[in-house]
């Protein structure tokens, strides 16, 4: 809403404000709304007027919130000229659409605009809108009226022929930058035609011309660009990358030969591609089979001819391995049967692997007991090594030491029956003469060396059965005379068992040293 001086008096109800003649003093000098709210309100003013939201204003505009409460000054400067001043710098003033930072001089006809409110100032304007008071009369208003009208419609040809003036200026300037192939800042210029004269034929063409030579700039440059990706790619074989590539110059451009051309150069590329792998695949998988399928003709008798093995079988398995991961990597190229193939040919390597490793093994096993057996055999310790030669022959590997091991094994028992002829000759004899306690001795020298040799064990097993009735009865007494409490007494019963049975070994004589030591 706008505050107009006290000394204004409304003569009608229409847009148009009178107001009283003013003084020789105080020109008449008027601000009018052009485009805002209350549209074509105005006020007169002398030398200066303020413009705001405040009441105090001389110009009050209340329903523009972009207004400041002191927003402008309008103040004359000299006798004709007057100058336009921003107060509030946070809230910007424009004259004539370009905004003033410091105080610009202006003149009747520019407009002002503060916020979102569009002002026209008349300075020193006609003297014919005063309302006269003592004019009453008909003719008099006729007058006034055709005054009004012609000021109306000078004012209109002045607008026309300035709007005409203005559209001019941006038709030439945009048909210059179109020319000059700036499409952007011609198009700008002729929407400022349309925004003057929503109608003109030619701004509207020219418009429309310009946004179609936009788009077929911006076309021509993401073509130019889709092509100078797709190049890199198929320079650098990434042909599948290429390929979506030329898909999208295509998609803009249905008709590009180059796009065209280089489509059918990567589908061929991508083709021997594809054929190279599964060529790559077949070949991995062959030499694989043909490793795994010859494993059983191989002699695994030496760790050597083993471990040469076990290294084939570790380069078939790394083809299958990389024959299976060609296979997921390319999995519309290759099908299921190869797939089954493959693992079916993995699954055997592993598993000729582990009986291999297991073999290797063995291997070290029986090599280590045929040394052990030797070290005996040199130590004299000849049941030793027969033990020793007889668990590596029980292991049931097929190698040199188990064959050296079964031909060694007759020749080491009779080393063995040698070593005990002499003392189970003299044991033989004691026992004929029922000398027990003397041939126990020499008998469990021999059982001790050769236990396995059947005859000795039967003689010895004789023996202690002859001796055991006498030390069993001894102990017995012995407990006896204990349990009297001679103690003397038992422990020489005690004692006679340690002397007819003088094998530690034995149970009877582990059984009366328990008791001589109070156990």
């Amino acid at each position: 809403m706008l505050t107009e001086p006290e000394d204004k008096t409304a003569v009608d109800h229409d847009e148009t404000v009178f107001f009283k003649r003013p003084s020789s003093s105080q020109p008449n000098n008027r601000i009018t709304l052009i485009e805002g709210e209350p549209h074509g309100k105005g006020c007169q003013f002398g030398d200066s007027i303020v413009i705001g939201r405040s009441s105090a204003c001389g110009l009050t505009i209340e329903n523009d919130r972009y207004v400041s409460r002191e927003h402008a000054r309008i103040q004359r400067q000299g006798k004709k000229q007057f100058r336009l001043t921003n107060i509030e710098s946070k809230n910007t003033t424009l004259l004539n659409g370009k905004t003033i930072g410091k105080p610009a001089l202006f003149k009747t006809g520019d407009r002002i605009r503060v916020g979102d409110t569009t002002l026209k100032v008349d300075l020193d304007g006609s003297k014919a809108a005063f309302r006269i008071n003592d004019l009453i009369t008909g003719k008099i208003k006729i007058v006034l009226s055709i005054l009004a009208i012609l000021l109306i419609a000078f004012g209109v040809w002045n607008w026309i022929d300035w709007t005409s003036s203005e559209v001019q200026v941006h038709l030439e300037k945009g048909n210059q930058l179109f020319k000059q192939k700036k499409y952007q800042e011609a198009k700008s210029q002729f929407q400022l035609v349309l925004d003057i004269d929503s109608e003109h034929k030619e701004a509207k063409e020219r418009h429309k011309a310009c946004i179609a030579a936009i788009e077929r700039n911006a076309k021509a440059k993401k073509i130019k660009q889709y092509l100078t990706e797709s190049q890199k790619c198929f320079e650098h074989q990434d042909y599948n990358c290429a390929l979506a590539a030329f898909k999208s110059v295509l998609k803009l451009d249905n008709q590009n030969s180059t796009a065209k051309q280089k489509i059918k150069e990567c589908r061929d590329a991508i083709d021997a591609e594809n054929k190279k792998i599964i060529e790559q695949i077949t070949d991995l998988l062959d030499k694989a089979e043909k490793v795994a399928s010859s494993i059983d003709a191989i002699e695994l008798k030496d760790s050597e001819i083993l471990e040469q093995t076990l290294k084939q079988l570790d380069e078939a398995e790394n083809d299958v391995n990389q024959a299976i991961g060609l296979c997921a990597k390319e999995i519309n190229l290759i099908n299921d049967s190869t797939r089954r193939n493959a693992d079916g040919i993995l699954k055997a390597i592993q598993k000729a692997k582990i009986e291999i490793k297991k073999l290797i093994e063995s291997l070290e096993k029986v090599r280590s007991l045929y040394q052990l057996a030797k070290d005996f055999s040199e130590q004299k310790e000849l049941l030793k090594a027969l033990l020793k030669l007889k668990e590596l022959v029980a292991m049931n590997v097929n190698c040199e030491e188990s064959i050296k091991a079964r031909q060694f094994i007759p020749r080491l028992k009779q080393m063995l029956i040698d070593a005990v002829k002499s003392p189970y000759k003299q044991g033989s004899k004691l026992y004929r003469k029922r000398k027990y306690s003397q041939a126990i001795i020499y008998l469990h020298r021999v059982y001790s060396i050769y236990p396995d040799y059947q005859e000795i064990e039967r003689l010895y097993l004789a023996t202690i059965s002859k001796l055991k009735p006498e030390a069993q009865r001894l102990i017995d007494e012995g407990n006896v005379y204990e349990g009297i409490g001679k103690t003397k007494v038992a422990r020489q019963k005690w004692t006679e068992v340690l002397k007819i049975i003088p094998i530690e070994s034995n149970e009877l004589h582990q059984e009366a040293k328990r008791k001589l030591s109070g156990q």
